[in-house]
């Protein structure tokens, strides 16, 4: 061999080397997800996909805006100092969210410099107490699961802090609700759209590190009881009229639904961008003189985004039906907290003060099964599914599992990674338009086994969808 033909043979292998092991090959965009969602089955995670997180992202202002407060109560506490007093907080760094994020796909770094990807934003569950937490592990690991199948998912915390009245309403099925549960509820719905404004504006500002990108025309928002109500007043409670209808004008002493307490202020409307919602084991409070005819609350809302609903038959925190939904009435003498009244913590007014009449319901609750009818006297496109074993939330896992929406899992894993996996679906369907034909909508205790963007029924029903309407729980138990 000639001197300078090796050379060049070195030259030219060094050059491959170099190539191979130190040039990445071209990244995987994040544009290719949503051009090629309808041929993966995110039934389980995308394949090869790995995802990274970012923590602790601060999404109220800081130093608080002028009429921020918290409330902890003496008896509500997760610091061991249950013999402290109430005290009202201002310190708004407690609003933070964790981002779960497509990182690469089989090795290769995903790119999110030409598109962002569809976004989900979730709300823990909790009761609204004070130890609930956006890190759960029920709510964490159902942000990855969601995030595996090419999501960019946002896991919120919010404001807490409750007393519950523990006594029997004249429901017999429901308590009493306090005014601090109200005033919970109030608050982190305040939060929530805060939240949501937040996530739209950090995104037009490139306030993310450049690690990842979302589609701001691609949001979906949801959450796990608690966090399911705040999420669907987010999307649906339109006009500040539903929130006073709904609990109690609560607004008199805590304000406007849409605060200015947060990076993402009031002029960002983020109501148009909403594309559906998950909603697990929760339900809507209404105002109780639309009773008997729910769909009226919603008649002048603007926007009305799809939903799919998980719920048990046997919910005894939220209806999967309907339910009037009582308040508490007075304290009883044996109790320190009067659940009637709240004067702690308030942004204006002296207190808050609830209806006293105790035998006249003052909300109506209506849970996943009335959703389902009214969406569809909508025209709008819904997905439910019932557990005709479950209460409230997934059981514990072990023998007698129950919760498995007739997958036949037992355990709470599994059945998260299940809903993730349709939920996921769904939203493809909806970001590719397809989401009024998908045939088959309502699931009783079966298991929806579409994929992709198939539009025809593959579900292990053993009813058909002409009569998916009026299958029930009774026909199910009694064959």
């Amino acid at each position: 061999m000639k001197k300078n033909t090796f050379y060049l043979l070195v030259i030219f292998l060094l050059y491959s080397f170099i190539n191979f092991n130190f040039i990445k090959p071209t990244d995987f965009s994040a544009c290719s997800f949503i051009s090629s969602a309808c041929t993966v089955d995110l039934t389980n995670p995308i394949t090869g996909l790995k995802v990274d997180s970012v923590q602790n992202i601060i999404y109220g202002k800081t130093p608080a805006a002028t009429g921020f407060k918290d409330v902890l109560y003496e008896k509500d506490r997760c610091d061991g100092l249950s013999n402290q007093p109430t005290t009202c907080e201002t310190y708004s760094d407690s609003l933070r969210y964790n981002v779960f994020f497509p990182d690469s796909i089989n090795n290769q770094r995903i790119s999110y410099s030409s598109c962002g990807l569809p976004v989900i934003i979730m709300f823990h569950g909790g009761s609204f107490f004070e130890c609930s937490s956006l890190n759960n592990r029920g709510i964490t690991y159902l942000c990855r699961e969601l995030s595996k199948r090419g999501f960019i998912v946002f896991n919120v915390e919010y404001r807490r802090g409750v007393l519950p009245d523990n006594r029997s309403s004249p429901n017999p099925i429901f308590n009493f609700v306090s005014a601090q549960q109200l005033l919970a509820l109030y608050r982190a719905s305040q939060d929530a759209r805060g939240a949501i404004r937040t996530i739209i504006y950090k995104q037009r500002v490139n306030d993310n590190g450049g690690r990842f990108q979302i589609d701001t025309s691609s949001i979906f928002i949801g959450g796990i009881s608690a966090g399911s109500l705040i999420a669907m007043n987010a999307a649906y409670y339109e006009f500040q009229y539903q929130n006073d209808q709904g609990y109690a004008g609560v607004s008199s002493v805590l304000g406007d639904i849409d605060q200015d307490f947060y990076i993402g202020d009031t002029t960002i409307e983020y109501l148009p961008k909403i594309r559906g919602v998950l909603d697990m084991w929760g339900g809507m409070s209404i105002d109780i003189s639309k009773k008997n005819n729910p769909r009226s609350f919603f008649n002048n809302n603007n926007y009305f985004p799809p939903l799919i609903a998980f719920q048990g038959l046997n919910d005894n925190i939220f209806p999967v039906d309907t339910a009037s939904i009582y308040y508490s009435f007075d304290s009883s003498a044996s109790k320190k907290t009067n659940f009637n009244v709240e004067r702690n913590c308030l942004v204006s007014g002296t207190s808050l003060s609830l209806d006293t009449r105790r035998d006249t319901a003052d909300a109506y609750g209506i849970g996943a099964e009335v959703l389902f009818r009214i969406f569809n006297y909508k025209g709008v496109s819904v997905e439910v599914y019932i557990d005709c074993d479950m209460a409230h939330g997934l059981d514990d896992d072990g023998v007698n599992f129950k919760s498995d929406f007739g997958t036949g899992y037992n355990n709470q894993d599994s059945v998260y990674s299940y809903i993730a996996g349709r939920t996921n679906t769904f939203f493809i369907a909806i970001l590719k338009n397809i989401d009024d034909s998908l045939g088959r909508s309502r699931f009783v205790e079966c298991r929806n086994n579409r994929v992709k963007c198939n539009i025809s029924d593959n579900a292990a029903c053993s009813y058909s969808v002409n009569d998916e309407n009026n299958y029930t729980c009774d026909d199910y138990f009694n064959p």
